[in-house]
């Protein structure tokens, strides 16, 4: 929940994810220490669930980000603009 309030602030603050431009190279940002915990919890423990994090974001810096693997859903209210993704 710690990660969702730091996204909702960041995002209010203008300080988070900038979207890329429609023609520009896309980047992937990560919010406060999400690739550091989240990441390496998963490389430590869980290697299915790495593969698919890995796959994802294959997916999302080469095509459209809303499409492809991992149900992609669209954030809503002050998340507007963010998509979401299962890894399970």
């Amino acid at each position: 929940m710690q990660q969702i309030a730091d996204s909702a602030r960041t995002h209010v603050e203008h300080t988070g994810h900038k979207p890329p431009a429609e023609n520009s190279m896309r980047s992937l940002v990560f919010e406060g220490n999400t690739w550091t915990t989240a990441y390496e919890q998963l490389r430590t423990k869980d290697a299915r669930r790495l593969k698919a994090l890995c796959t994802i974001l294959k997916e999302m810096l080469r095509e459209n980000p809303a499409t492809g693997t991992g149900k992609p859903e669209a954030l809503r209210h002050n998340l507007t603009g963010f998509l979401s993704r299962r890894l399970s």
